[in-house]
């Protein structure tokens, strides 16, 4: 009798194992950076992956000093990073922290990569997204050849139960104002939406439920055709108010995305501020 009950307990403890995944971009070091990555560690992820634009300096020293205690003291088992604008390009990137970005986060020299966790069920593929909100065509002609047939291969050749994208640069997103000026990075549907439609249509098709983007730094979840989307760009550098906010678009705090993946059942997602509240969305991916 006490065998039985070992072994249901011990398979129920397998049925309910979780793998957990915080996303965040557009961090800086200054103060709100720096409470993003502490309310991190307090969750104790398994995987942190950082959405782009992580330092907003000249070189990224100070972001490895952040997160120092959060990569290397077990908090989380591992650290993703996709390539952000304004480390790599910018007046305060340069090809000092991109070498470093892509140094630290082993990222290859195309810029997108896939990586799976959790034995396999867990597909995350990286994508190199920087550059189109300048209508790059040189950036563009990437996106809808080389790297589409990476993805498009990576996505048809995965077992994985959960197919996720993660983008510095954001698939869709709502109009928003900076404090400074009307402003809002563009998204993939509006300058190309050809290019959206291509990539949409492949996801829908190879069972990706999950897309992860930062560049504007607010919160936006929405959903097309099963599949999220969702901005998290609300790390501590600014705030980009939503023009018209609705119940899962808001720029009024700082924190990240927490993602609990049940085994093979749900993806359940909530956004946490930096003072460990949750209620301002939560939601349920079957």
């Amino acid at each position: 009798m006490l065998l039985s009950l070992n072994l249901f307990e011990a398979f129920g403890q397998v049925e309910n194992k979780t793998f957990d995944i915080d996303a965040v971009g557009d961090l800086g070091c200054g103060v709100n950076g720096q409470r993003t990555i502490s309310s991190i560690q307090n969750t104790k992820p398994n995987l942190v992956i950082f959405l782009g634009d992580l330092a907003y300096t000249s070189d990224l020293k100070c972001f490895f000093i952040q997160t120092n205690n959060l990569e290397n003291n077990n908090t989380a088992n591992q650290a993703l990073a996709v390539i952000g604008n304004h480390d790599i390009d910018s007046k305060d990137g340069n090809k000092v922290t991109k070498k470093e970005l892509m140094d630290h986060y082993k990222i290859p020299l195309t810029g997108y990569y896939s990586k799976t966790f959790d034995n396999g069920k867990i597909l995350v593929i990286g994508m190199n997204f920087t550059g189109l909100e300048q209508k790059d065509n040189v950036a563009k002609n990437v996106l809808e050849n080389d790297q589409y047939a990476f993805v498009k291969k990576t996505l048809e050749n995965s077992n994985a139960t959960f197919k996720i994208i993660a983008s510095h640069a954001p698939f869709i997103s709502q109009d928003c104002t900076s404090v400074i000026m009307s402003f809002c990075h563009d998204s993939l549907d509006k300058w190309a939406n050809n290019t959206f439609i291509k990539y949409h249509q492949l996801f829908k098709n190879t069972g990706v439920k999950l897309v992860l983007s930062g560049h504007n730094h607010n919160y936006q979840r929405a959903e097309k055709d099963g599949i999220t989307y969702i901005i998290s760009g609300l790390g501590g550098q600014s705030q980009y108010k939503i023009v018209h906010p609705g119940n899962q678009m808001f720029a009024d705090v700082y924190g990240f995305l927490n993602l609990t993946f049940n085994n093979n059942k749900s993806i359940v997602g909530k956004f946490i501020d930096n003072n460990g509240n949750m209620q301002k969305d939560m939601f349920t991916i079957r």
